[in-house]
């Protein structure tokens, strides 16, 4: 049963629910670039130590074994369809239906958790056969790892749920406070390790164990917050099943064919390549998605509000219009931050990746980051309309734009890593995620019926003006003034901030942006 803040929250008028909902976000957002910040700052550190204490062939096993864990710990959409139908449940007013619906979802959760570890199993009697490119050392020690990863995982994968409640709740604060917790276990627990030269071992074990504490926050906060029992009790009523599996099926399609991505390059280079370009992919996948998450932080906030809009709109016209704005409003803030990013990137990237690695042999990561993040340019401040089809339940097409994208990946990546190692991983990659994007607007017009050239037009024109000044001030720069030190590349960085604040103000943003950035910072 719920108790009566979570009513109140439920049954609020909706000028209430969305000022709840509006303070949330922004106070999430800004605990999210907090989060962002210490895991851009303990990369940036621990990354070159974690790498000098256990060497280069070690790093390359742990980012393997990440990455194969994470592509096999995929929730089959459920966190998803959670965040979805919790939101419209929410939206309309119907609490009845909240207990029940966790209760199935958990049963649901529990019998995935025992395929899982089948799979894990066959998984590791495999590893011999499958990672012909690592030594018989490697082999062995990346068994060993892959057990306690693994285990972990297994472990974990139920308490999925609760970040999907705790998101439908709108209680953003709460769950960007446990990332930065988690961070911050994983920076102390790291430094424990490494100074005490425990070896690659420990780093799994301590960055398991700190997941393992954020869980147990979250079941705390869902449990006595929200007071959100789970009910084992609960019937599978046929009608309500059917809706969930369907949304959850093709929510896990999109899911998996998402991880082929990112998770499975590292398997394919261990297969065609070697650990040291393993080693060098991981370079890529650490920066590429910190640049992601500076332009996406709040993009995970919007699915209760979308469900509202579609709730409460006065029609098809109408409903259309509303999304169009928040995804204007929104999609320039991304656009802005992103733009910013990646222009600075794109004329200190090689320099700073050799201050930071101090190894020549990770320069080709700076040629992999740019072909791959050019892509989130574009897609990133799309993601309100990727969030609209979810809400809808139009996941079947996203579904079939991430196949697609997962088809072409599969079917350039072993011959592009083959020739080009890292490097042809990424070329790979940033192929694929074009072909997926172009399908992707496709269904946002066909389905949602929004005006796409409006879109283009209000958040991508206007805002690249200041970013090619920018480059262009930066490349000069670059060539004027070499990265011999430190000092160098804070001066070409600090101008190309100072520079890009002082022009999007009033060359990207209209007086109602403006406005409305103005209103969110008083608000704070």
């Amino acid at each position: 049963m719920e108790n009566d803040e979570s009513k109140e929250i439920v049954n609020a008028q909706p000028e209430d629910t969305e000022r709840h909902g509006k303070k949330n976000i922004m106070v999430g957002t800004v605990l999210g670039y907090v989060s962002l910040a210490l895991s851009i700052i303990s990369g940036l550190l621990y990354t070159p130590w974690i790498i000098s204490s256990i060497g280069k062939s070690s790093y390359g096993l742990y980012t393997l074994c990440n990455s194969l864990i994470n592509l096999f710990l995929f929730d089959f959409g459920l966190s998803s369809t959670i965040n979805t139908f919790l939101s419209r449940y929410r939206a309309k007013g119907e609490t009845d239906k909240i207990k029940h619906f966790i209760g199935v979802i958990n049963k649901l959760y529990l019998l995935i958790d025992i395929v899982i570890i089948v799979v894990f199993v066959v998984v590791y009697f495999l590893i011999d056969y499958i990672y012909v490119g690592l030594t018989p050392d490697e082999r062995e020690s990346f068994k060993t790892v892959f057990l306690i990863a693994a285990a972990f995982s297994v472990v974990s994968f139920p308490a999925t749920i609760l970040s999907g409640v705790l998101e439908s709740y709108e209680e953003f604060i709460w769950q960007k406070v446990i990332d930065i917790v988690n961070k911050l276990l994983y920076i102390a627990f790291t430094a424990l390790a490494i100074t005490m030269g425990w070896g690659l071992l420990s780093l799994v074990i301590v960055n398991s164990g700190a997941g393992l504490i954020c869980i147990i926050i979250r079941l705390l906060l869902v449990r006595f917050k929200l007071k959100i029992k789970t009910d084992f009790k609960a019937p599978f009523i046929k009608s309500e099943l059917k809706g969930i599996l369907a949304f959850s099926i093709w929510a896990a399609v999109e899911s998996v064919a998402s991880r082929l991505i990112f998770n499975i390059t590292p398997t394919i280079l261990g297969i065609v390549s070697d650990s040291s370009n393993i080693a060098v992919f991981g370079i890529v996948s650490s920066l590429e998605g910190y640049v992601y998450t500076f332009g996406a932080v709040m993009s995970g906030f919007f699915l209760p509000k979308i469900a509202r809009i579609q709730n409460s709109s006065e029609g098809k016209e109408d409903e259309t219009k509303r999304i169009d704005n928040l995804a204007v409003k929104v999609g320039k803030i991304q656009f802005i931050i992103l733009a910013l990013v990646e222009v600075g990137f794109a004329c200190c990237g090689k320099e700073f990746i050799m201050l930071w690695m101090k190894d020549e042999s990770y320069l080709p990561a700076y040629y992999g980051v740019m072909i791959i993040i050019i892509y989130q340019l574009v897609y990133v401040p799309q993601l309100v309309y990727f969030t609209a089809m979810y809400s809808k339940g139009y996941i079947k097409d996203l579904a079939i734009a991430a196949i697609a994208k997962a088809i072409v990946n599969l079917g350039l990546s072993f011959l592009f890593s083959w020739l080009w190692g890292a490097f042809g991983a990424c070329l790979s990659i940033a192929i694929a995620r074009v072909f997926e994007l172009v399908l992707e607007n496709i269904y946002y017009k066909k389905r949602l019926h929004v005006d796409l050239a409006g879109f283009f037009k209000k958040v991508y024109l206007r805002t690249l003006i200041p970013s090619l000044i920018c480059l262009a001030i930066g490349l000069v720069e670059h060539f004027f003034l070499p990265f011999s030190t430190l000092v160098n590349f804070f001066i070409i960085m600090g101008s190309i901030v100072v520079v890009y604040c002082a022009l999007t103000p009033f060359v990207s943003m209209t007086k109602d942006d403006r406005t409305f950035l103005k209103g969110l910072i008083a608000r704070r």
